[in-house]
């Protein structure tokens, strides 16, 4: 019986103890969420590449052999500074012929222009004569070279030569395997074969430059013989209007023939065109310079800037201006910069847009480094970011409830662009605490337990 009693007493206190201990909490129990900051949660991260400004490649507009380069790689220039000097013996020559045809012309429009006399057709003629003199001669001359180099009957002894002393170095070297002839001997055989190869080489030069030379005199007496043809012409012909019109367009072409070869020695000498440091040097003396390639590269000093590709949904948040943060990859330093061009239409390969960022001090930057961007979405004066399911639609208005003082208080809010979790909005604080588990339950007014808070 004490032990019925005993076991009742102890009920009794428990379900004293569990009454006093209980009590009714009316309050909601939620989960929140702190906003963010619209331009914080706005900024992307893009990648680029850094680029000068003013970055030209310069490409020779002569064809012609390199006769020194001027720079090296890294090295500060100034505009008009010389980058390189290509050969002009061939440009000089061009120079020479067209200044001999203008000199031609200009004769041929005097003597068009005066009526010549019977002693203008006797010199006219003459010239022909001797014209066609020289061009049988040249052209004879030429023959007989050309046969001459086909035979190569001026490189037979050069050759004979050198056949002779490679005979004779095999045979040394075959004896030395014998052990029937010295190092010394086969010194003497080598050296006396490296003679004879540098002399049949200079032999195949010697009768090459005799061919060209032939060559050139065939070409340049064809020619003279086609001026003094053209000039005697013109002195039989009764002189009339026609023929001065004629002779003097003549001298307009010769005329612009001596420019275009006047102007092929100056594009001789190849300048910088800009101010800024060389960036690739990509010939060197003895090298055929031509205009299908660039000779060097010039990365201008008047900026840097990077050019990254954006989403449709980043390219409508920025404009002419937009501030950027630059971070090189190399250094992790961050540059300010701004917005300078947002391209209108999206690239077809990848749906992107394109936006070139200038990079304000950037003097330590180097074109080609790597480096990410971030734009600041400030366009957005006034909103901050959410989550999205923190914010409640009913009769075409959104509401979220914040929380304040420990109540909720419901806020008809503005909402903007959906960014990941979060969506932009406008009316709340950027101090404020919006209720996000639990928001379904929330009543203006009401009293809440909050469970947890999330600052972003």
């Amino acid at each position: 019986m004490k032990k019925v009693i005993s076991v009742f007493l102890c009920a009794a206190m428990l379900l004293v103890s569990l009454a006093a201990c209980s009590g009714t909490d009316n309050r909601l129990s939620v989960t929140t969420a702190k906003v963010k900051s619209s331009d914080t949660l706005a900024a992307a991260d893009y990648s680029g590449i850094i680029h000068s400004t003013q970055s030209t490649a310069v490409i020779s507009t002569v064809s012609a052999k390199v006769a020194s380069v001027n720079v090296k790689l890294g090295q500060k220039v100034t505009a008009g500074d010389v980058l390189m000097q290509l050969d002009t013996s061939d440009a000089e020559l061009a120079l020479k012929q067209a200044q001999a045809g203008l000199d031609t012309a200009n004769a041929s429009y005097q003597k068009v222009a005066s009526a010549g006399s019977k002693q203008a057709e006797t010199q006219a003629h003459q010239a022909l004569v001797s014209a066609q003199n020289e061009s049988r001669d040249a052209a004879s001359n030429y023959k007989l070279i050309k046969d001459q180099f086909d035979k190569n009957i001026s490189v037979a002894p050069a050759q004979a030569a050198y056949d002779h002393a490679k005979s004779e170095y095999d045979r040394i070297s075959y004896l030395l395997s014998l052990g029937e002839a010295s190092q010394n001997d086969v010194k003497t055989a080598q050296s006396t074969l490296t003679s004879a190869s540098a002399q049949l080489e200079s032999a195949k030069a010697s009768a090459q430059t005799a061919l060209n030379a032939a060559n050139s005199r065939q070409i340049n007496a064809q020619n003279a013989l086609k001026t003094a043809q053209e000039n005697y012409n013109l002195t039989l012909n009764a002189i009339n209007p026609e023929n001065v019109n004629a002779a003097k367009a003549s001298v307009d072409s010769a005329a612009v023939a001596v420019e275009v070869a006047q102007k092929r020695i100056t594009d001789s000498t190849v300048k910088s065109p800009i101010s800024g440091a060389v960036g690739a040097v990509n010939v060197k003396a003895g090298d055929l310079a031509a205009p299908q390639a660039p000779a060097f590269q010039i990365v201008g000093d008047s900026g840097m800037e990077v050019t990254v590709n954006v989403t449709e949904t980043m390219v409508r948040k920025l404009a002419v201006g937009t501030k950027a943060t630059v971070i090189p990859a190399v250094t992790g330093e961050k540059f300010s910069g701004s917005v300078t061009e947002v391209a209108a239409m999206a690239t077809a390969q990848t749906g992107m847009f394109t936006v070139k960022v200038s990079v304000d001090n950037a003097t330590d930057l180097k074109d080609g480094m790597q480096a990410s961007v971030s734009f600041l979405g400030d366009n957005n004066t006034g909103a901050v970011l959410v989550p999205v399911k923190s914010v409640l639609t009913a009769d075409g208005k959104s509401t979220v409830f914040a929380a304040r003082s420990g109540k909720a208080v419901q806020v008809e809010v503005t909402v903007g662009d959906t960014q990941g979790a979060y969506v932009s909005v406008k009316g709340l604080n950027p101090d404020d605490e919006v209720i996000v588990q639990g928001v379904n339950k929330a009543k203006n007014g009401a009293d809440l337990h909050i469970v947890s808070n999330s600052n972003g």
